[in-house]
């Protein structure tokens, strides 16, 4: 149990991160009132640091917080707070002197700013996106600031063109380690579809004009995505794309984007189209050879019973998508998360039927690897988001998650 951390205001309020050297941060909503931001840091020498409040304003109700943790111990911190409307705060965790004083990420204060998203270079350089409304008709834009270690926060730019007349959705961004590229990606909607769309960051050069991440369209782009990035610079995208209107049935879709040759083609992960699919949060992750992980689930059959699905690309293409774990028939949908050891072995989390449980991927098994038989991390009540990071060569993993309001970590070892 992460007892800094507190009662949550519900069990999705948890955001978690760790780094290599299996230093961690984990940040939560208070189910007190207020409902302020709590972050801990964790270091495997001492265990969790005593709950610090972030955000200071005791009429805040505080949102949607979003973490990083650099290779030294620093993290990031960002998350929604009203202030008559809606704004984005930040607050910077320095290894040895602890946590900043909260202050605006947004300069336009004059619609509702949200939904944000950090990343953490290994130097402790940042990038933060978040949504924002903007006149005159309080037209969401997606937005970004980039942070220089030592130097503070560069100027707030709109980075989806103003020819991207739609609505914008919420945004993922990530950033290479070296801190040379930073992505963003996010849904948006030409009134007919949603298309999904992504942006570049390159440092020394800034944003990149943005594109479409796909260009098929009898199939919209959903809301739900997800990014992730490897060690040598690539990104995986992954999105959920109706067929051919805003609320049909939904498919998962990846993208790769290579160093040198940009997004490849838009390719469709599964096509059981007895049920509707969504990439996890978190569903994507690289091994250290580029291989190229995705995860999703899929709702089929009768009532709500979902799969965990997951597929590879470890450069010729992707392989026939597989399940991982059992069936899931509670009507709970199997949230999950997955790293990759030195090895290539993954491990994934996810809500199971009685709480959450864990598979373990060997790539030396067999001719195309193999994922062990389900197995219980643990028997909860109702188990928000998990999180899962490899914290050492070894291939140690460390997983976060809730039971109702109640956050607990875990080793897997």
């Amino acid at each position: 149990m992460i007892t800094s951390l507190g009662t949550l205001r519900t069990n999705f309020d948890v955001a978690f991160e760790a780094n290599d050297s299996g230093q961690a941060v984990a940040a939560a909503i208070n189910g007190s009132t207020p409902n302020n931001l709590v972050a801990t840091i964790y270091d495997p020498a001492s265990g969790w640091t005593t709950g610090a409040t972030l955000d200071t304003d005791g009429a805040a109700l505080s949102g949607r917080p979003a973490i990083d943790i650099d290779a030294d111990g620093n993290a990031m911190a960002v998350w929604e707070q009203p202030t008559g409307v809606t704004d984005v705060y930040w607050s910077r965790y320095e290894a040895g002197a602890g946590w900043s004083g909260a202050q605006m990420l947004n300069t336009d204060t004059t619609y509702d700013a949200g939904d944000p998203s950090v990343t953490m270079d290994d130097a402790g350089n940042a990038i933060a996106v978040w949504l924002q409304r903007v006149a005159p008709a309080a037209t969401p834009v997606i937005m970004a600031r980039v942070y220089t270690r030592g130097v503070g926060w560069g100027t707030a730019l709109r980075i989806n063109g103003a020819e991207d007349l739609g609505t914008a959705h919420p945004p993922l961004v990530k950033l290479t380690p070296d801190g040379q590229t930073g992505m963003a990606i996010w849904g948006q909607t030409d009134g007919v579809r949603y298309n999904m769309w992504a942006a570049r960051y390159l440092a020394g050069s800034g944003w990149q004009t943005a594109g479409k991440m796909e260009s098929d369209d009898t199939e919209g782009g959903g809301s739900e995505i997800d990014l992730s990035v490897s060690n040598d610079g690539k990104f995986l995208g992954l999105m959920g794309m109706s067929t051919g209107t805003m609320f049909s049935i939904t498919n998962t879709w990846g993208n790769l984007f290579t160093p040198g040759s940009g997004w490849g083609t838009a390719q469709k992960l599964e096509t059981d189209d007895s049920g509707s699919s969504y990439p996890l949060w978190g569903g994507g992750t690289f091994a250290d050879d580029g291989t190229a992980h995705a995860f999703w689930n899929q709702n089929y059959g009768p009532g709500n019973t979902y799969r965990l699905m997951w597929t590879r690309n470890s450069g010729s293409g992707w392989q026939t998508a597989r399940q991982v774990g059992e069936d899931l028939t509670t009507g709970a949908i199997p949230y999950s998360d997955a790293a990759v050891d030195r090895f290539g072995n993954v491990v994934v989390v996810f809500i199971s039927a009685t709480g959450i449980a864990s598979s373990r991927f060997n790539p030396m098994a067999l001719l195309t690897g193999a994922w062990s038989d389900q197995e219980t991390v643990a028997t909860t009540g109702v188990p928000g988001l998990p999180k899962v990071s490899i914290i050492n060569d070894c291939g140690d993993a460390m997983a976060t998650w809730s039971s109702g309001t109640t956050p607990y970590v875990g080793f897997y070892r």
